[in-house]
């Protein structure tokens, strides 16, 4: 049928073959003949007959036959020669799907000599290139395939330096598809590892020139996103991270937003990975002044990229301490409540490192003020970093009696987000073994408080935070069954949702009860029991509602510390 007069039926032949050549029920000598005679396709006058031809010797590499690679590699590269842009562009592209892994030696060479040679092609035809856009596409294919055959781990190093070389000219490309394809093929091979010292050196020298000529931002944004990727290599040597730093340093005062964003975002990631102590710190420095300089819309990207690095940071470093303090002065007196809101957040991320005592506090202190912030979401940030913070032990009592008062301001909050982060932090805050009995008090008379609020999703936070704390509050304070007290006026709450989690957290305590004193548990089991009736007898249509209760119900009884008359 590839011999048919009729060119759709030789197409459709070519494409019958590859699906067949491709499947694992057929022998290799059948196989052998389709590759045979899908190579004979490509002299067919009718270039969509070649180009199914591509397609299906491309299936058949890609399937599984080792054997097979060289002859398929070798008609793929005929292809490349083809006087059709369509074909060489489809040839191109099957040799960077399958890629050049399984080849070696000479053959290897061969494909990236044939590789540039169709580049140069190409490009070399202006008169072409200008008169319609299927050379683009065919410089972009082939500089990807080119890419991945320099990428693998058989390419030697003069072969990676030929790769290198013609990837670099396609920076310099007329059409910025060309370049970014370009870019990003420079950038996965100098992340790779594979790349020695001196290559890697034209690949950074290349993308640097790259952002000083006068493309657009998108363009500049992507070659700043490949010098990061290749400098937030580990094994890169600290020379040339000095050079990816100063480059992304520049890149910081570009015009444009998102090249900014970038830059931040590519210095963090180095920061992170290198073990140098003066880069880590310059990188912090240049990304502090960053902050002071920059936007505010840029301040919460800005502010992401200081966490990342705080993360990392030594506790008791300068570098950690200048970025504390220039969040805390974020946090009071930034205009754009986003860029406070952003401080609130990483300062609770930094503050649960566990710092040192004279950090942990002035970010305590601090983030306890901004509970009294004009905008909501800055409160509301607030609140959750306390949360976070407030609950360590290094903390000391002074302290979380400070941040719980202040928190007990937020459960006043008109904003009912607030007042439910607000809520989970001072559950946060009782549940610390250093609190002391009379913050342990106080704090149950907060969130039994909490147990009125209108909104549903704040009650029932209340819950799960009383419930919590009257599991860690030691037994001789004798809050738990001021807990279950509280608790149990909440299985008539008007929301199921409350209702449920009432009854699952006085199933809890009752489980822990038995140190509690005499008919504790017995009195949580009697309360249950009233609820699932009253739950029935109200017409309640949510029969799993009850059903869960029950299990509740009986998980007391398995409590290996429940006395038999409650489990009877």
């Amino acid at each position: 049928a590839l011999g048919d007069r009729i060119s759709s039926v030789r197409g459709a032949s070519a494409q019958g073959l590859g699906m067949i050549g491709s499947t694992y029920s057929i022998g290799s000598s059948c196989r052998e003949l389709a590759v045979g005679s899908l190579r004979q396709a490509l002299d067919d006058t009718d270039v969509l007959v070649r180009r199914a031809s591509i397609l299906a010797l491309a299936s058949i590499r890609r399937a599984f036959d080792l054997r097979l690679d060289k002859a398929i590699t070798e008609a793929l590269l005929v292809g490349l020669a083809d006087p059709d842009d369509l074909v060489r562009s489809t040839s191109a592209g099957a040799l960077a799907e399958t890629g050049a892994g399984r080849i070696g030696g000479r053959l290897h060479e061969t494909i990236v000599e044939k590789l540039a040679l169709a580049i140069n092609d190409t490009s070399t035809n202006v008169a072409q290139a200008l008169a319609g856009s299927e050379l683009v596409v065919v410089r972009m294919r082939l500089l990807e395939a080119l890419g991945k055959a320099g990428s693998i781990g058989m390419a030697g190093r003069r072969l990676r330096q030929a790769v290198v070389i013609k990837l670099a000219e396609g920076l310099r490309d007329t059409d910025l598809a060309v370049c970014s394809i370009s870019i990003d093929a420079l950038a996965e091979l100098g992340s790779a590892g594979i790349v020695h010292h001196q290559l890697l050196e034209v690949i950074v020298q290349e993308l640097a020139q790259a952002l000083s000529a006068h493309h657009g931002p998108i363009y500049r944004s992507r070659v700043v996103r490949a010098l990061g990727k290749i400098g937030g290599v580990r094994r890169v040597e600290d020379g040339l991270h000095e050079t990816i730093v100063q480059t992304l340093t520049q890149a910081l005062g570009d015009a444009d937003s998102d090249v900014i964003s970038a830059s931040v975002t590519a210095l963090a990631a180095i920061g992170c990975e290198t073990a140098n102590v003066a880069t880590r710190g310059r990188i912090v420095d240049e990304l502090l002044q960053a902050f002071d300089k920059c936007a505010p819309e840029h301040g919460p990207g800005v502010m992401a990229s200081l966490s990342k690095l705080g993360a990392v940071l030594p506790t008791d470093s300068r570098e950690l301490l200048a970025i504390v303090r220039h969040l805390v002065r974020a946090l009071v007196g930034s205009v754009g409540s986003h860029v406070r809101s952003a401080s609130a957040k990483t300062l609770g991320e930094i503050g649960m490192r566990g710092v040192g005592r004279g950090m942990l506090e002035s970010i305590v202190v601090n983030l306890a003020r901004a509970i009294s912030d004009r905008h909501s979401e800055v409160r509301w940030q607030s609140a959750q970093a306390i949360g976070k913070v407030a609950s360590l032990e290094a903390l000391g009592s002074r302290l979380q009696r400070l941040s719980s008062e202040k928190l007990a301001r937020g459960l006043n909050d008109r904003c009912d987000f607030v007042r439910e982060s607000s809520t989970h932090a001072l559950g946060r805050i009782g549940t610390a073994s250093a609190v002391d009995g009379r913050l342990h008090a106080d704090i149950v008379k907060m969130l039994t408080r909490s147990l009125g609020d209108h909104d549903a999703v704040v009650r029932t936070t209340a819950v799960t935070a009383l419930v919590e704390v009257g599991i860690a509050v030691p037994i001789e304070h004798g809050l738990r069954r001021t807990i279950a007290e509280e608790l149990s006026k909440c299985c008539c709450d008007r929301d199921v949702g409350v209702r449920e989690r009432t009854m699952k957290a006085l199933g809890k305590l009752g489980s822990v009860g038995a140190a509690c004193g005499s008919g504790f548990s017995e009195r949580i089991v009697e309360q249950l029991t009233q609820a699932i009736n009253r739950d029935a007898s109200a017409g309640s249509q949510d029969d799993g509602l009850r059903s869960r209760l029950v299990v509740s119900v009986l998980g007391m009884g398995s409590a290996g510390n429940v006395d038999r008359r409650v489990q009877l």
